[in-house]
């Protein structure tokens, strides 16, 4: 008989047969929702306001996702950036 000692998944809270010694989450989906809920959200770059002077940081990565400038508008100032703002 196999003697694998069961895990719970600190997303859903599912209990799971781990496949490898470093397993911690049940499926790919809550592996994912991990990540998407802590690393990429502190990932995301800061942007100066051109208008205000004031940083803030963005919802996007603007080398992955440019169409995320159309919505885009600072929110101290409200200033909405065009494709000739720069980038700090």
């Amino acid at each position: 008989m196999n003697n694998v000692e069961l895990k719970t998944c600190p997303i859903c809270g599912e209990d799971f047969e781990p496949t490898g010694c470093n397993q911690t989450y049940c499926s790919r989906k809550c592996f994912k929702a991990q990540y998407n809920a802590t690393v990429k959200e502190s990932d995301f770059p800061y942007y100066i306001c051109a208008e205000c002077g004031q940083k803030c940081k963005l919802n996007f990565f603007p080398k992955k996702n440019i169409l995320g400038w159309k919505d885009f508008e600072c929110p101290n100032c409200g200033f909405k950036r065009d494709k000739n703002t720069e980038l700090s």
